[in-house]
């Protein structure tokens, strides 16, 4: 087994909070942007701004795929989560196969 220097630890953890911003960034964009397009039934059924911030921070791609279907209570707003969950998942993909290209 291989001990890891202290200097790839620390590279380790920076790719692990880069890709946790990205997904954050990411998920908190969707679903903003998402609101500006709502009626205002179905804003009154959006997140508030705090319970938005914390689902993002706490679940990510989940928090946009449970907005889609709160606001509109359809098939189609699950699909619709499915799909924007999936493009607010990708950033972070990238981010983090980026950092496995260059981390040994």
């Amino acid at each position: 087994m291989r001990e890891e220097s202290v200097g790839e630890s620390a590279l380790e953890v920076a790719a692990l909070l880069a890709s946790a911003a990205v997904s954050w960034a990411a998920s908190a964009w969707a679903i903003k942007r998402d609101e500006k397009k709502l009626s205002e039934a179905m804003l009154a059924r959006a997140y508030a701004p705090a319970t938005l911030a914390c689902s993002v921070f706490l679940f990510q791609q989940l928090a946009v795929l449970v907005h889609f279907v709160r606001t509109r209570r359809s098939f189609r707003g699950f699909l619709l989560g499915v799909g924007w969950s999936i493009v607010a998942l990708v950033p972070s993909v990238v981010v983090e196969l980026v950092f496995d290209a260059f981390l040994p």
